[in-house]
């Protein structure tokens, strides 16, 4: 395995042994969701890769995902199909209405895209495994190099230089893919998810090429409601 790789292994693992101690012990809030929204919702530009753009083994390991944790928790909140993904960069702070973001601010944030993604190639990574973190329940990304982060961070950079504040980590590695939030968080809730995460924890699921970043004007969990999109970025370039 790549260096990337390993590294990820050491924090996924260490993750969940964290997370399945909190879930254990009931230290888990639950997410305030309405009509598939958050509560409140807050808006930010955002570039991502939707699992559906993508390829199509990865899109069926995740639906596959899905049905297992819905078979155990079917009340909980899922992230429709359409709006699974894993964020490249939210490119602005959030706000509480999308009225801040202007014409020429949504196509100022575009031209940094654009320059950041110009001639890049698809990216290579692997889906194992479940994990929790928080009140989200997710599948682990593996980076097979460290392009994913360098793109992060070129971007996080770029658009800093033009004054905006992305939503920037210390650490850009980590690739999370959401698949579900708790939103009722009761012990027997929590110990059935838990039961089921555990028994795909080390599930090897299949390649996860992302080809294609879209960005969007969205709120956190990307419903279509609340979703406004305003690209879509091809990466074809050469290695």
């Amino acid at each position: 395995m790549t260096p990337a790789y390993q590294e990820a292994e050491t924090y996924f693992a260490e993750l969940w042994h964290k997370g399945q101690q909190r879930w254990l012990a009931g230290d888990v809030t639950a997410a305030a969701m309405r009509d598939g929204a958050t509560i409140p919702v807050d808006y930010c530009l955002s570039t991502v890769a939707f699992v559906n753009q993508q390829n199509d083994a990865a899109r069926i390991a995740v639906e596959e995902v899905r049905r297992g944790l819905m078979a155990v928790a079917p009340q909980q909140f899922y992230y429709l199909p359409e709006s699974t993904h894993i964020t490249l960069l939210g490119c602005t702070q959030r706000h509480p209405t999308p009225d801040v973001f202007t014409v020429d601010r949504i196509a100022a944030v575009r031209r940094v895209v654009a320059t950041v993604l110009q001639d890049q190639a698809p990216v290579e990574m692997q889906l194992k495994g479940v994990g929790v973190l928080g009140n989200q329940v997710f599948i682990p990304v593996y980076p097979l190099d460290r392009r994913w982060a360098l793109l992060r961070e070129r971007l996080d950079q770029a658009l800093q230089s033009t004054g905006e504040q992305p939503l920037s980590h210390a650490n850009k590695a980590p690739i999370h893919m959401n698949i579900m939030r708790v939103t009722a968080a009761a012990p027997s809730q929590l110990q059935a998810i838990l039961d089921a995460v555990a028994a795909m924890q080390q599930q090897r699921w299949s390649k996860f090429t992302v080809s294609a970043v879209d960005y969007v004007l969205t709120d956190f969990v990307i419903s279509p409601v609340h979703t406004q999109h305003q690209a879509q970025f091809i990466l074809a370039g050469g290695e």
